[in-house]
């Protein structure tokens, strides 16, 4: 079971609620999102089609998704860890930040690393992937400033590839 919240140097993780899913709705419909996040623009996704997305994943037992807060924001964001696979000791997390003032390295950074560390710790992983689209340098630049390694591209056929980065317990570099 997860626990209740983990804190790192500048933000709080705490499990993602329902009620988070109408400043999510409002973040998910935002250009620069789309661009971040999926590449293309999408038609816009309703609080509805988020309840539903949050439902499912809220009932699968190898996903846990975190909110990230800031002491003076609130709710600006989440990381999905799924696929956590307890055999082969590896999961997969999906960062999002959607609150425009939280998107700065210094916050992705410490939501990163205080999800990683959990997940090293207590889920006893070995392995940590995450996919970032190519119009994503920042979160790219982030994920290198933290020790990931680049490890494969995927051609979306949307005119976007993502890039897969993985770190191993190890390769973790320690934080400022």
């Amino acid at each position: 079971m997860a626990p209740r919240e983990l804190h790192g140097r500048l933000v709080r993780l705490r499990p993602l609620r329902v009620e988070d899913m109408t400043l999510r709705t409002l973040w998910s419909n935002d250009p620069e999102t789309h661009r971040r996040t999926l590449g293309v623009e999408v038609d816009p996704r309703t609080e509805e089609d988020l309840r539903r997305w949050f439902a499912t994943l809220a009932h699968d037992p190898r996903s846990e998704q975190w909110a990230i807060e800031l002491p003076d924001a609130g709710y600006v964001g989440d990381l999905d860890l799924h696929g956590i696979n307890p055999v082969a000791r590896e999961a997969w997390v999906i960062p999002f930040v959607g609150e425009p003032r939280a998107r700065r390295p210094e916050v992705l950074e410490d939501a990163l690393r205080t999800l990683a560390g959990y997940a090293f710790r207590e889920k006893e992983l070995d392995r940590l992937q995450v996919e970032v689209l190519d119009q994503d340098p920042d979160t790219a630049d982030v994920l290198r400033k933290m020790g990931f390694q680049h490890v494969d591209a995927i051609d979306n056929m949307n005119g976007t590839h993502s890039l897969i980065f993985e770190i191993e317990r190890a390769g973790l570099k320690p934080g400022n």
